[in-house]
């Protein structure tokens, strides 16, 4: 039994969905750009639940439409955060765009955490376990990035991690938890905190988790440090390998991003094995499967 993962090419955004083998699909955010918006492309009733792992703009641009037209069964985000602690972080940080404003109208209604529709809410997903964790505004009061959702999702020895854009600060802040770091443990992919940039990166996290590679949802290169950060994780994780004909050398990749590879896809089985394909390649990974490369990674690691 597999399940589908296709990460959306939003540009400097985020937007992913997971597709169950009973139909059940979780979104995770809901960023669009000029050419492409979730709204557009799931039709109404299509979406079981929508998870919101970070309250910027730039992950909820699509909302309005989301919860209007397309009408996700189940809504989760951050339980910590009300509406007036958001109103007070965003006004803080320069306003709110039109998608943290049509959020933040549903959290003056509606007291924050989960939110369920009268018609259309199924139930949680039954072919996928999903475990999630959050910072409080007590500890955070002035950043929505360290206030991300944390979602961690496990079909059988698969798992995958959504870090929303979870600072240095906020990964230590969670690891201190045992649960969270137990749940995070033997990941096979990581959705990189703050879209790879290097105030999301944390070596605690990237040991517990161990990930085969690691994936950034983010557009064109702005900033140095999105190059840099390639480097960071490229050393840090052992890669997946492609495959190519026969006789040809083995190309492996460890960092995937939107800007380079454009939208993605994973098909995952409970055995832990799972395919990525790229817009121009299919890398593989299968249980117990340890080539040359990954062995010497290994024993670097352990050394």
């Amino acid at each position: 039994m597999t399940i589908q993962i296709d990460i959306h090419d939003v540009g400097h955004g985020a937007c992913a969905v997971i597709t169950c083998a009973d139909g059940y699909r979780v979104m995770i955010d809901c960023g669009r750009n000029e050419r492409w918006s979730p709204s557009d492309h799931y039709p109404w009733n299509s979406i079981g639940a929508l998870a919101i792992s970070n309250l910027d703009e730039d992950h909820v641009a699509d909302f309005d439409n989301m919860a209007s037209v397309v009408e996700p069964g189940l809504i989760i985000a951050n339980p910590s955060v009300d509406s007036r602690t958001l109103q007070a972080i965003k006004f803080r940080n320069g306003g709110m765009g039109r998608g943290i404003t049509a959020f933040n109208q549903m959290l003056v209604h509606l007291q924050p955490g989960t939110w369920t529709h009268r018609d259309l809410y199924r139930s949680w997903p039954i072919f996928l376990r999903w475990y999630v964790g959050w910072n409080n505004p007590a500890v955070f009061p002035t950043s929505t990035n360290n206030l991300s959702l944390l979602n961690i999702f496990t079909h059988g020895r698969f798992r995958i991690v959504f870090g929303g854009d979870l600072e240095t600060a906020g990964w230590r802040n969670l690891l201190a938890n045992p649960d969270i770091a137990a749940e995070l443990s033997n990941s096979s992919i990581l959705i990189a905190s703050h879209h790879g940039r290097e105030n999301g990166q944390s070596d605690e996290a990237m040991r517990i988790m161990a990930p085969d590679a690691v994936v950034f949802s983010d557009s064109a290169i702005q900033h140095g440090t999105q190059e840099s950060a390639d480097d960071w994780y490229r050393s840090r994780v052992p890669g997946i390998q492609a495959l190519q004909p026969f006789g040809l050398p083995p190309d492996r990749r460890h960092v995937f991003t939107t800007r380079r590879d454009g939208s993605m896809r994973i098909i995952a089985d409970e055995d832990g094995s799972y395919s990525l394909t790229t817009k121009s390649a299919q890398f593989r990974r299968l249980p117990g499967v340890i080539d040359v490369d990954l062995r010497r990674f290994l024993t670097a690691r352990s050394g």
